[in-house]
């Protein structure tokens, strides 16, 4: 069985072609794809070269599909033309990086998510992505009325700052494109950042923040994260220091200065990635209205653009979050 994916073929190229699926077995669900979005940090590095864990080339890059099933097993929950979420194939004849561009796709019935009557598809293929915003924040256990700062308005901080917001915090997001922040102060309040990055931030936060979201994958700006969040003082009460959650992706190490952690009895937690049932809590939320993905898809294109997609996010990151492939009505 063929089917229609992008690949990568070397560094900085990207071409549409075909791949081969196995015959389904018995246990799997197989996926027609209506859309399928790229990570714009993850597959940007990918298509730089830059991916520590990347396989040979070609593969086919992508973890965000939307589709709907055509075939399932028999006990399945899953109805033919059930409209569901996936990362992509399982399994195919050319490497995987992770298989989501891809025009079909065969997977376990438990890698997939069902998506709730009355979600826009543009939405629900976003759904994976803001999983693993999603996941970070649930990950650094806010509390209703903490100041929190969101350093970096990629597709990630967008998503950070959105369910930040739902928690009942206190946000502030700041990015360098007036764009991006044009696009956050549709649910938080947003600005342009300063360098250094504190002097914006105690413009709003005097005390500063209590929780920073590190969202921009830039390893000359971890230092400055710091700075933004509140020092605690010397005395008998009981307190609890301040947070950076490093929710970017880094190709590398990261440096510190020790003191600045150590005054302000620093945690830093790196949130891992996603889980299914993050997943499934992203799509309830946009069912029951609770929070929006308005403004965060860039476009939809047609797969043979895929050339010139990618480039424009490459190089016009002043305008565009991410772009989605149309693979079917």
């Amino acid at each position: 069985m063929s089917a229609s994916c992008l690949t990568f073929t070397d560094d900085f190229k990207v071409q549409r072609t075909t791949l081969n699926l196995p015959a389904r077995a018995p246990e799997e669900v197989l996926v027609k794809a209506k859309l399928t979005a790229i990570s714009p940090g993850t597959e940007l590095r990918c298509f730089a070269g830059k991916q520590p864990d990347s396989l040979a080339y070609p593969y086919v890059p992508g973890y965000a599909m939307m589709g709907e099933v055509l075939e399932a097993p028999a006990d399945s929950p899953f109805m033919p033309g059930t409209r569901v979420v996936l990362r992509g194939n399982g399994r195919a004849d050319l490497n995987l990086m992770w298989g989501g561009h891809c025009s079909q796709a065969l997977r376990l019935p438990q890698d997939l998510q069902v998506v709730p009557d009355g979600v826009r598809d543009e939405d629900a293929v976003l759904a994976g992505l803001a999983a693993i915003s999603y996941h970070a924040v649930k990950a650094a256990n806010l509390e209703r009325g903490q100041r929190i700062v969101v350093v970096g308005l990629g597709i990630i901080g967008q998503f950070v700052a959105r369910f930040a917001a739902q928690a009942g915090t206190e946000v502030l997001a700041l990015d360098l494109s007036p764009t991006r922040v044009e696009i956050a102060n549709q649910a938080v309040k947003a600005k342009i950042a300063t360098q250094p990055l504190a002097t914006g931030v105690k413009e709003v936060f005097p005390m500063g923040g209590d929780v920073v979201f590190d969202v921009t994958g830039v390893p000359g700006l971890f230092g400055q994260m710091m700075d933004t969040l509140r020092t605690i003082p010397w005395d008998d009460e009981p307190y609890v220091g301040p947070k950076v959650v490093v929710t970017g992706s880094y190709p590398s190490d990261l440096c510190l200065n020790y003191q600045e952690a150590f005054l302000r009895q620093l945690t830093i937690l790196f949130p891992r990635d996603r889980q299914n049932r993050d997943v499934k809590d992203v799509l309830n939320l946009l069912a029951k209205g609770k929070v929006s993905f308005e403004g965060i898809l860039t476009g939809i294109a047609n797969p043979d653009d895929c050339q010139t997609i990618y480039h424009n996010l490459l190089d016009d990151k002043e305008n565009s979050l991410t772009y989605a492939f149309r693979w079917s009505g």
